[in-house]
């Protein structure tokens, strides 16, 4: 009776964790294997930058991107944008908008991220500095891919965009962090050996018996 207690709260745990891995809810940087490669539109392709802003750009994770151009699937990348205002007027930091385009040709987006929403007011002579991060899918892993990351923001007089980053960054495997897919294929192999053992001690005395 024991025995068949344990079996059904086994079986039950396998059908709960399949349905829970199946239930994930979606996060930023996550991709579908058949996404569709996207052309960007003639005003995304459009940077008009103000005279008066100074804008700089640093990777803080990991740090050796800045010179490697390397991040790795599956981990959070994390970037500042200094923003400084050298003019008489306001500016309004709006966003900004971090992609992956296709390295072959960046008017083709292959990711948007979401965006960065600031809605920061820099004052003249002032400096400000934003972060935003991200992550790139495991799926990208072993591929080259365009970075580009604008930044929105406006003044009195209109909207500007500046590309703060526009370059091709290689996506490296991450072999250190733990695998979902893996753990989860590790979980279900031990529940169908304590299944077979179970099994095994049940049909024991039966064997026994007859030999």
């Amino acid at each position: 009776m024991l025995s068949k207690i344990v079996l059904l709260v086994l079986l039950g745990t396998l059908v709960l964790s399949i349905g829970t891995v199946q239930a994930d809810d979606p996060v930023d940087g996550e991709v579908s294997e058949d996404q569709d490669i996207i052309k960007a539109d003639d005003d995304d392709l459009t940077v008009t930058s103000s005279a008066d802003a100074v804008v700089s750009f640093i990777f803080t994770q990991p740090a050796d991107a800045n010179i490697v151009k390397e991040i790795h699937g599956g981990k959070v990348v994390k970037f500042l944008i200094g923003f400084q205002n050298r003019g008489e007027k306001d500016f309004l930091v709006k966003h900004s908008e971090t992609s992956f385009r296709y390295p072959m040709d960046f008017n083709y987006y292959l990711q948007n991220f979401t965006l960065g929403q600031y809605n920061r007011r820099v004052a003249p002579k002032e400096e400000v500095t934003l972060d935003y991060a991200f992550f790139a899918h495991e799926s990208f892993a072993g591929r080259p891919l365009g970075l580009v990351v604008n930044l929105h923001y406006e003044d009195s007089e209109g909207h500007y965009v500046t590309n703060v980053f526009n370059e091709t960054v290689t996506i490296l495997e991450d072999e250190s962090s733990f695998n979902t897919e893996t753990g989860f294929m590790y979980l279900v192999f031990a529940i169908i050996i304590v299944l077979l053992l179970l099994v095994g001690s049940q049909l024991s005395p039966y064997f026994t018996f007859i030999f």
